[in-house]
């Protein structure tokens, strides 16, 4: 048999296990950590046997990663694509090195192993020696871990790596930027700020951080309603986009919180405000009502996903509270009243640290004290 005939059979065959394990790309709460973060998060886990549980999972994670070798991709096909298109599905096998940086890095953290900082480095050096960025949000957004965990290893690398990584972190803002245009609304602007954002927060690049600062209060005047509703609620009838929309701008809040204080609850011109969005989420994730999605999406690609057989996109399918969980590990960081809801969505017996995000809250807030 011809070897190109073997190779396609290969990649067909690996496609086909792929769409039956695997489905979407989870990304992790990204979490800035000052040098007085890292500080405090070690004291909280030496001093407290429940942080001390939770850093043990994260850490396990990172011992398993050690012995993994990097899967870098060229390019990143997700956004568009129905969750069972092959190239989908092989882009998220791949992009399960960005987790694995993500626990490595908080285990270098915490622990000062220099094993694990050399572990996510391969890792993030693999991606930018193969990656080339396209100014796609949706995408990269998917590589901001890394943006966060160079930070964290930052003390390891030798200047020509620091270099490599972060010359090629900013070549992926600078792209997001090019692709940015002053029309665009909803999660997609969000996602761009964000990235532009980490990498702007961890280059100490003034331009960068200056749109950050820039696009953020316009994307709130822009964004947000009085009733706390969202552009992307307005748009797609979803909860899903909402909440998808709100996450990466808690993050930017949370980076430019000493920058910017009260960005949270800072009302817009209308009344709108960060706070209400997420406050509208509450009775949804405590499951006192039910939110029925995509009924009035103006957007076609949404019935078009449910025409090609994905049932998520359902006119009418209730939104599932479990996926609010990673809008509510970020707005915790503003109000700690959130650790509850948290502990009910991961359904942990851990009412302290229901999550290592919660661990992270408490370490911050340590610091601020400090």
């Amino acid at each position: 048999m011809p070897i190109k005939t073997i190779q396609n059979l290969r990649i067909t065959f690996f496609s086909i296990v792929l769409i039956l394990t695997l489905c979407s790309f989870e990304l992790m709460p990204v979490i800035p950590l000052t040098d007085q973060d890292k500080l405090s998060l070690k004291e909280l886990i030496a001093s407290d046997k429940l942080a001390y549980e939770s850093f043990f999972e994260i850490k396990s994670k990172a011992d398993e990663a050690l012995d993994d070798i990097p899967n870098p991709a060229s390019i990143i096909y997700y956004e568009g694509l129905h969750d069972k298109n092959p190239l989908r599905q092989e882009t998220i096998a791949k992009l399960k090195d960005v987790e694995k940086a993500h626990y490595l890095g908080y285990a270098y953290v915490v622990s000062g192993e220099k094993k694990y900082a050399i572990k996510a480095k391969e890792f993030i050096l693999a991606w930018a020696s193969f990656y080339k960025p396209t100014g796609n949000p949706i995408n990269e957004n998917k590589l901001t871990p890394f943006f966060v965990v160079a930070d964290y290893i930052k003390d390891a690398l030798e200047s020509n790596e620091r270099s490599q990584m972060f010359d090629w972190m900013e070549s992926i803002a600078k792209a997001e930027i090019k692709g940015s245009y002053p029309e665009e609304l909803g999660n997609w602007r969000s996602k761009r700020i964000k990235i532009v954002a980490m990498v702007g927060s961890v280059t100490k690049d003034e331009d960068l951080l200056s749109f950050t600062r820039s696009e953020v209060e316009q994307y709130i005047e822009k964004n947000f309603y009085a009733d706390g509703s969202t552009f992307d609620l307005r748009e797609r009838d979803a909860l899903s986009y909402h909440s998808g929309g709100l996450k990466p701008i808690l993050s930017i809040i949370l980076l430019l919180k000493e920058d910017i204080p009260n960005l949270y609850s800072y009302e817009n011109s209308v009344g709108g405000s960060v706070k209400k969005s997420v406050e509208l989420v509450i009775p949804y994730a405590r499951g006192e009502k039910i939110y029925p999605q995509w009924t009035n999406s103006k957007v076609a690609f949404d019935s078009l996903r449910y025409a090609e057989g994905n049932d998520h996109y359902k006119p009418g399918s209730p939104w599932d509270p479990a996926s609010g969980l990673e809008l509510f590990e970020y707005a915790q960081f503003f109000d700690p009243r959130f650790t509850a809801i948290v502990q009910a969505l991961s359904e942990s017996d851990n009412e302290k640290y229901p999550t290592w995000e919660s661990v992270l809250a408490a370490a911050k807030d340590s610091a601020k004290i400090k």
